[in-house]
Parts: C-alpha cells; sequence; structure tokens
C-alpha cells in the first residue's frame, strides 16, 4: 500500500484540536467524512496520532468496524478502559495481572470491565479519570463513527461523549479533543446534530 505522508494538515488539525486555530471550532468536535478507501484511516493512524501524541495529548483510538457484530457502544468504552488501564498504576496493573477486574484508585472504586455500561463507571468519569491520572488532554479518535448510529447503545455512547466534552472543557481550556471519521457523510452529519 502506498502512503503520502500529511505531515503538515495533521499539524494544523491538532491546532485547531487544542483551540489555537484563529477561525473555527474543531475543539468542539472533528468530523471528517470522505469515500471509502480514500486514506482517511490511514491519515489518522498515521499522520494525526502522531502529531497529538508528539504535543502530549494521551490518543484512544477505536475502529468501529473492526468487528461491525460487536456493538459499538462497548467497543468504545473498551477502548477507552485500555487507555485507561496503564494510568491507574501499580497497584491496577496488578490487580488486572491477578484476575481482578476492581481497582481503588484515589477514593473511586474502578471495574474497566465495566465503564460505559449502566452499572459500572460511565463513559464522563473515565475520560476524566484518564484525563487526571495521565495530567494530560486525551484525544478520541473514533473511525468509521457513523456505525455507533446501529444501536441503542452506540447512540447513548455519542451522547454520553458530548456530555464529556462539555464537562472536561471551559472557554480556553481543551481537556478532551473528539475526532469522528466515516465514509458514510449523512450518518456523520446525524452524529454532529
Amino acid at each position: 500500500m502506498i502512503a503520502f505522508p500529511r505531515s503538515a494538515l495533521a499539524q494544523g488539525l491538532v491546532a485547531a484540536l487544542q483551540g489555537k486555530a484563529l477561525l473555527g471550532d474543531a475543539h468542539n468536535g472533528l468530523f471528517l467524512a470522505a469515500p471509502r478507501r480514500t486514506g482517511k484511516s490511514t491519515f489518522l493512524q498515521g499522520d494525526l496520532w502522531p502529531a497529538l501524541q508528539a504535543v502530549g495529548v494521551v490518543v484512544v483510538y477505536v475502529d468501529l468496524w473492526a468487528d461491525a457484530r460487536r456493538d459499538p457502544g462497548g467497543l468504545i468504552a473498551e477502548a477507552i478502559a485500555r487507555a485507561l488501564a496503564p494510568q491507574l498504576g501499580l497497584v491496577a496493573r496488578t490487580a488486572r495481572k491477578a484476575g481482578l477486574d476492581k481497582v481503588k484508585v484515589g477514593g473511586l472504586e474502578v471495574d474497566t470491565s465495566k465503564i460505559g455500561k449502566v452499572d459500572g463507571l460511565t463513559l464522563t468519569d473515565a475520560l476524566r479519570l484518564l484525563h487526571e491520572s495521565a495530567g494530560k488532554p486525551v484525544a478520541l479518535i473514533i473511525d468509521e463513527a457513523q456505525h455507533a448510529l446501529t444501536s441503542e447503545a452506540g447512540e447513548a455512547a455519542m451522547t454520553a461523549l458530548k456530555s464529556a466534552r462539555d464537562q472536561l472543557n471551559q472557554p480556553g481550556v481543551v481537556n478532551l479533543m473528539l475526532v469522528m471519521s466515516g465514509s458514510d457523510r449523512d450518518k456523520l452529519l446525524r452524529l454532529v446534530n
């Protein structure tokens, strides 16, 4: 496969996501739409992800088409849980290796297997914990985001992410960056609305 680096574009989008662009509101969410097989995923993984990491952002990436049989809401929650696991410290890692799902972090008990579920840590709380434990802003990149509209849990996850963005970001301070890509422009527009 031939890939063409788009470093300048990635740098511009990183500045926009951080709220540093003169015009635009990418800090409220960035939606990238293009036909299939045009390099969206390659750009996200090969250009944007490394550019975000280079400026000290924790990147969480999930492809909702990685396993189309699985619920999109669950895939998003699992990606956040995987990113959170290394941030929880030595005690948490030891507990996870021993097969324990519940870990106490500060005064909060975290069951990483239940993030985003009704009886577990909310996506907002998990993203806040990830941000606070890493001490860095978080970028959540959701590839083929329109697939979230195929399930009730997927739609609920998208609503929760909007809430997380609203709670974690303040004027002039961007702690949660949301990047959505997809090949179905109409469905992506539904997510925007």
